[in-house]
């Protein structure tokens, strides 16, 4: 009984964890986009889904490659 209680607590706790770290990461990406984003709604649409293909298109940013180019 202990162990399963034991268990229990440790999964709860690392769940509170991964929700709490979940919410630093998207706070912290709203932060990084709303400069490059003023639509608040193009905003939550990026937050969805932070690696999906409305990414690319609708930030005006210099890739990497494009700006060690530049400097070259």
């Amino acid at each position: 009984m202990a162990t399963r209680l034991g268990l229990f607590f440790k999964t709860k706790k690392r769940r509170d964890d991964l929700e709490l770290r979940q919410l630093l990461f998207t706070r912290h990406l709203k932060q990084l986009l709303l400069p490059l984003v003023v639509d608040d709604d193009k905003i939550k649409v990026l937050l969805a889904a932070p690696g999906g293909r409305q990414l690319e298109g609708s930030l005006d940013y210099q890739s990497p490659r494009e700006a060690i180019a530049g400097v070259v």
